[in-house]
């Protein structure tokens, strides 16, 4: 498996795709199809905490010049230290989503045959 972690919602819209697209993957591309997913999910959490880091960062460095020179070394300090706090802070900070463990192949696997069963029930009970 690649660094990416497959969430459910991963596994769900590959299923998804498959479905909409009407074709039928072996358990390993539709694997393949998730993980796409996984990373693109990832890039997109990064880039939306990335963009939350740079309007915090602006907000305060406005305020910083607006309240600064009115302001005690204390308050100037603290503010530095504020600024400097956002700006180490990880996507994962930022954007409250952790990533937790990566699911094994034989784990994702074993939910893909599981879901590939209940959808061959459920057709099979409206036939």
């Amino acid at each position: 498996m690649t660094e990416s972690y497959i969430w459910s919602v991963d596994s769900i819209a590959a299923g998804n795709l498959l479905l909409s697209l009407g074709l039928k993957l072996c358990p390993e591309q539709e694997l393949m199809i998730a993980e796409h997913f996984a990373r693109h999910r990832r890039d997109a959490h990064e880039w939306a905490a990335e963009r939350a880091r740079d309007r915090i960062v602006s907000k305060l460095e406005t305020a910083s010049l607006e309240l600064g020179p009115r302001s005690s070394d204390d308050w100037s300090q603290g503010f530095q230290r504020a600024e400097q706090t956002v700006l180490t802070m990880t996507p994962d900070d930022l954007v409250g989503a952790e990533v937790g463990k990566a699911r094994s192949k034989g784990q994702v696997l074993r939910a893909l045959v599981r879901r590939a069963k209940a959808a061959a029930q459920a057709e099979a009970s409206h036939a």
